[in-house]
């Protein structure tokens, strides 16, 4: 029985997938390949697909609920274009290892900064905020949300470097005594003038995390671990507490978790030249 590999034109996904289907082929399975929202082909061994949350996968799903095992991949996280996630349960907060708790010695606090707040924004209709921000569903929610609940410290706002805010967002910020535009030329030098960063999910909280910076995860995240990040929610005094902190220079995430964190993300991602070792194993186990 064949292994379905999606097929894609994306300038991102594509290779990725193509890169795949050989891998597949180099081991002596045959390959059939497949555009997500026709038909699947019968009688199939298994299939890789990209991310595999959005409507076109339903039946793909449907099969994956009877018993088709499945290998779900999206871009990795650091860094984000070269990289990629390969994983039996789904990608980002859905992967098999995401909930896997931190235990490392502690190495004590995080450093902490003068700046702004970062805060990162994200696409509305990203299937990271449709399925996995359950406590905020845009980006307008959000920002009203930290607009009203962040009292000591300056937030500066940086848009989604493929998606314009939207006018609801424009005024939330322009009409905020506390927000500000970033402006940096890079997500690096954003970074550099942060003293630390607030997220629904963003892949960009990993750079952040590498950088020594404190990460406010407020949506299902593979990083949302204590004391690794701070984990938040919809509660508007855990929202002041944390950046009071921040804003006092107190914090108190440790250095060991975020370093444990970083390290277990980078060791998780997959690069194209991977894939002569590490595949086999990971198909043999969906077999």
């Amino acid at each position: 029985m064949p292994t379905l590999v999606e097929t894609r034109d994306d300038p991102r996904a594509g290779p990725i997938l193509d890169g795949l289907a050989r891998a597949v082929v180099s081991l002596g399975r045959e390959v059939v390949r497949w555009r997500g929202g026709a038909g699947l082909p019968p009688d199939l061994a298994q299939a890789i697909v990209w991310n595999g949350l959005t409507p076109e996968y339903e039946d793909l799903r449907a099969a994956a609920s009877r018993g088709l095992p499945v290998l779900y991949a999206e871009l990795g996280w650091l860094p984000h274009d070269t990289t990629f996630q390969l994983d039996p349960r789904g990608v980002n907060a859905l992967a098999s290892w995401a909930d896997e708790p931190i235990d490392v010695p502690e190495r004590g606090p995080l450093a902490v900064r003068d700046g702004d707040l970062l805060v990162l924004l994200q696409w509305d209709e990203d299937q990271q905020i449709r399925r996995l921000s359950p406590w905020f569903s845009s980006m307008a929610a959000w920002l009203r949300f930290l607009d009203a609940n962040v009292r000591n410290l300056p937030m500066a706002v940086r848009p989604h470097p493929a998606f314009a805010p939207g006018l609801d967002v424009l005024q939330i910020v322009e009409r905020s005594t506390r927000m500000r535009w970033d402006s940096s030329s890079t997500l690096a030098e954003a970074l550099a003038g942060a003293c630390g960063v607030a997220t629904i999910n963003s892949s960009a909280a990993v750079q952040a995390l590498a950088a020594g910076l404190p990460v406010l995860a407020y949506g299902g995240a593979v990083y949302r671990h204590w004391p690794a990040a701070w984990v938040m929610g919809s509660n508007p005094a855990a929202t002041a507490a944390a950046t009071d902190a921040l804003g006092w220079g107190l914090q108190n995430l440790d250095r060991g978790a975020v370093a444990a964190m970083v390290e277990r993300i980078m060791g998780r991602q997959w690069r194209l030249g991977d894939l002569p070792w590490r595949l086999a194993p990971l198909l043999a186990g969906r077999d």
